[in-house]
């Protein structure tokens, strides 16, 4: 019997040695993960409310800065010119891109069937998912995340509809639909590179 007590704790002993580092490993995991998304909704929020009270003029000053950050975006320059008849479609501030650029593409976004997500100024298309708008642009095609960046046809103010959620994301201006892009980028590249 003393026996049998003796084997049953070594083997309880055994057990809990092997799964004990396992399930604190697993805590710790969990712990960081949910520390990393607490603080990168933190930041995304504060952004998200200083960039909402940019002026289009902070918003463009500010985005042809953060648009040379080649670990971002990669800029594909205009080579021939925007049709007159597409231009006059566009808000003032996406023509103004739309004459410099024929994409505007987020680095790391690229797939041999779709290419990268982003801004495409050479297939300015009826959108799909919300009617009557343009699709300049889109992320994450053939995917659950898939959504389309678009325009109202002369309006001021850039949408991104998603074709699992509700309501669209407003921008006022396509300045500040890209700080959007970028400092969401950068806040998940800056809590990476500390470890979370």
């Amino acid at each position: 019997m003393e026996l049998v007590l003796w084997t049953v704790l070594v083997i309880t002993a055994l057990i809990a040695g092997l799964v004990f580092p396992s399930l604190s490993k697993f805590w710790k995991d969990y712990r960081a993960s949910n520390r990393a998304n607490w603080e990168r909704d933190r930041r995304w929020k504060e952004q998200k409310a200083r960039i909402a009270k940019l002026t289009l003029a902070q918003a463009r000053e500010e985005a042809y800065q953060v648009l040379h950050d080649a670990n971002v975006f990669r800029l594909i320059p205009r080579t021939k010119p925007l049709e007159e008849s597409v231009r006059s479609q566009l808000p003032e501030d996406v023509a103004g891109l739309a004459s410099q650029y024929e994409r505007i593409e987020l680095v790391g976004t690229e797939t041999e069937e779709y290419g990268a997500d982003g801004l495409n100024f050479e297939r300015i298309e009826p959108a799909e998912l919300q009617e009557g708008a343009l699709k300049i642009g889109q992320e994450a095609p053939g995917t659950d995340l898939f959504s389309e960046i678009t325009i109202r046809p002369a309006q001021q103010g850039v949408y991104e509809v998603w074709w699992t959620l509700g309501d669209p994301d407003y921008h006022p201006s396509i300045f500040h639909w890209i700080l959007s892009k970028y400092y969401l980028e950068v806040i998940h590249r800056d809590l990476e590179s500390y470890g979370y």
